[in-house]
């Protein structure tokens, strides 16, 4: 007698503790996903597919920590390039460095700068006080001036610009997947949790009551159709 209730005490925790995946929380189920793809599969049993979706997370991640270091690399070897040839000062802002790379010289710049500022204030408000302090202002001069010297210094300073904007522009496109990854697993996840709980409905249940008459317990099984 002692064995044949110990049997059912089993029974009860085994049937307890594997909920048929109609049961299981969707919400859960999503959440899981969106924290990292495919754990949301696992919890509902579709194993194939919690795989897939965890081996593209680690390698779509993988290839984000690559690319952010490749940035990192780019920006390090441009800036220290400007400060070697024409003495940018390293961690210089963004707007210098475009500045370097737009013109081969601060003169350059400088001409540029004052000829669409006469434009602006002499010849659109005839304001020749105004075109004088613009021109003040934002003329570069002192330590702050360049000249690349040659145009093939200049243009290899540039092409390591375009590789650091390119290196950018994939690491962002990388984490763009990560995300886009994310949403997809939370989709599949909902459409897998659907399908699960239909096949198990059409299945059947199982269920387990207590038998008072018997003093025991009592297991049937409804098939659904």
């Amino acid at each position: 007698m002692k064995r044949h209730i110990i049997i059912l005490l089993l029974l009860v925790m085994i049937a307890s503790s594997l909920p048929a995946a109609e049961h299981k929380s969707a919400a859960k189920a999503m959440l899981f996903s969106a924290i990292l793809p495919g754990s949301g599969q696992a919890y509902l049993g579709s194993y194939t597919k919690a795989g897939i979706f965890i081996s593209s997370e680690i390698l779509l991640l993988g290839t984000t920590l690559r690319l952010n270091n490749e940035v990192d690399w780019a920006t390090d070897t441009y800036q220290q390039y400007a400060f070697t040839k024409v003495g940018t000062p390293i961690g210089s802002d963004k707007d210098t460095y475009q500045n370097i790379q737009n013109y081969i010289s601060s003169d350059a710049y400088n001409a540029d700068m004052s000829h669409d500022a006469w434009r602006y204030f002499v010849l659109g408000y005839n304001d020749l006080e105004s075109y004088y302090a613009y021109v003040e202002a934002n003329q570069i001069t002192g330590d702050a001036a360049w000249d690349w010297g040659n145009d093939k210094t200049w243009k290899k300073y540039r092409s390591y610009r375009v590789d650091k904007q390119n290196m950018e522009m994939y690491s962002n496109l990388a984490v763009a997947a990560v995300v886009l990854n994310h949403l997809v697993g939370m989709i599949d996840t909902a459409l897998t949790g659907k399908k699960v709980r239909a096949r198990n409905k059409a299945l059947g249940n199982l269920y387990i009551n207590p038998d008072l008459e018997r003093k025991g317990m009592s297991f049937g099984y409804a098939y659904k159709f």
